[in-house]
């Protein structure tokens, strides 16, 4: 049986994903200048908000996602274990969807960024999702199994922080440290 919990874990908005969202709301850009599913800011969190953290944060990412459209299977690699995924707008429809190693997936190691692997489908065809979940709540996320976002069913721009943490802690690790810190899951 499929435990969700391996894939992600939910939180209840709190202070901490308030002051994310907040500070990350300014890097939302003209959405006609991007392409389906990109990284359009890599500002560094202020000493505010990573006092906040129980990790120390490497990066944060603000991704837009085009509406209509769905990401490709991919696994974020070396250095990206897992996220901490904050919505800031358009999470309406937008799903998060994890795909079990299996022959419709073919890994194919992208030359120019070798730690991020990037699924191409096989004869087979499109696998089935094995585990899924809408993205309108922080959401602690497993990059190290396939997953996509898959924004086909919203009419809206999909706009997420995404905060990666310093040392590539585990999702596990991760999950303790925010439940320690008296986060709560949904």
């Amino acid at each position: 049986m499929i435990n969700s919990s391996d894939y992600f874990i939910k939180f209840q908005w709190s202070h901490l994903f308030d002051e994310i969202k907040k500070f990350s709301l300014q890097y939302i850009k003209d959405e006609s200048s991007f392409g389906n599913h990109t990284v359009v800011a890599w500002p560094e969190l202020p000493d505010s908000i990573v006092a906040l953290l129980p990790i120390r944060p490497d990066l944060l990412q603000v991704f837009r996602v085009r509406p209509n459209v769905a990401g490709g299977i991919h696994k974020d690699g070396v250095g990206r274990l897992c996220a901490l995924n904050v919505p800031l707008s358009g999470s309406d429809g937008s799903i998060f969807q994890w795909y079990a190693d299996s022959p419709e997936i073919v890994e194919n190691f992208i030359p120019t960024a070798p730690a991020r692997r990037l699924a191409i489908y096989s004869e087979h065809g499109l696998p089935m999702p094995i585990v899924e979940t809408q993205t309108e709540l922080p959401t602690l996320v497993n990059n190290n199994s396939w997953h996509r976002v898959n924004n086909v069913a919203n009419s809206e721009f999909r706009w997420t922080a995404s905060v990666r943490f310093n040392g590539n802690p585990t999702f596990a690790n991760v999950n303790a440290a925010l439940l320690k810190m008296g986060q709560t899951p949904q």
